[in-house]
């Protein structure tokens, strides 16, 4: 797996997000009467920008009204770009659950780094659930539709990396953003897998948070995905190197 922590890699593509968010409220300013529509990253209408960035990538989705999430999707299939996301609850009959747009998005640019590692298959139990976080009455990312969690991960031959049962804990500075300290020595080869997996999305900047084992026992079992709501707080967290939250 190749690490790439270069602050011009990192810098760029958020320095040009700044830039277009920019070039846009000057726009809007100049032409107060244009009637259009709010702008995509006023936090509270439908992202249609993500929207027409998954549909301009080919992804099949409707988009689905659902309270809490601003740009709310369901996928069509299993299918999201090379990845492929398994819902492990039977009971839900293969219909997908709905998420924001961003997250769709987010693992979407990040599908490089599941495919360096041999992934395809992404095997999770929950998306969108409207409810706070454990012992706390702030809302969780999951009633926003903007974190997965991951039980398993898959190969396209069929092998199956557990977390529960082979990543390793401990065996690494958690979180860090040194490659190396943060993978430490694990035991055998699929801790060693999870856990390269793990810190390559840590330091992705796809993501506003990855939670595993290392940060606490709720997640003795899944790997918490989450993305930024929008580009713009995407660009600003990179910016600013934030710390991230304990989110569940």
């Amino acid at each position: 797996m190749s690490w790439n922590t270069s602050p011009r890699f990192v810098l760029f593509p958020a320095i040009c997000f700044l830039a277009l968010a920019g070039a846009a409220r000057v726009a809007a300013a100049a032409t107060p009467d244009a009637g259009a529509p709010p702008a995509a990253d006023d936090g509270v209408s439908p992202n249609k920008a993500c929207v027409q960035s998954l549909r301009e990538r080919g992804v099949d989705f409707a988009e689905v009204p659902t309270k809490g999430v601003r740009t709310p999707i369901r996928l069509a299939g299993a299918n999201l770009g090379s990845l492929r996301l398994v819902l492990l609850d039977r009971k839900a009959a293969g219909v997908m659950p709905v998420m924001d747009c961003e997250l769709g998005r987010a693992l979407l640019d990040a599908a490089a780094v599941f495919t360096n590692a041999g992934i395809r298959d992404l095997f999770f139990s929950g998306i969108y659930e409207y409810r706070p976080r454990r012992r706390s009455k702030k809302l969780s990312e999951h009633a926003h539709g903007l974190a997965i969690d991951v039980h398993q991960f898959g190969t396209a031959d069929g092998r199956i990396f557990d977390v529960q049962r082979d990543f390793e804990q401990g065996v690494g500075e958690w979180p860090a953003r040194d490659p190396v300290a943060c993978v430490g020595s694990p035991e055998r080869p699929e801790g060693r897998v999870l856990r390269e997996l793990a810190c390559t999305l840590l330091v992705s900047s796809a993501f506003r948070e990855i939670i595993t084992g290392d940060d606490n026992s709720d997640h003795d079992n899944h790997f918490h995905i989450e993305s930024f709501p929008d580009p713009l707080s995407r660009a600003k967290a990179i910016l600013s190197h934030r710390e991230p939250t304990n989110d569940d």
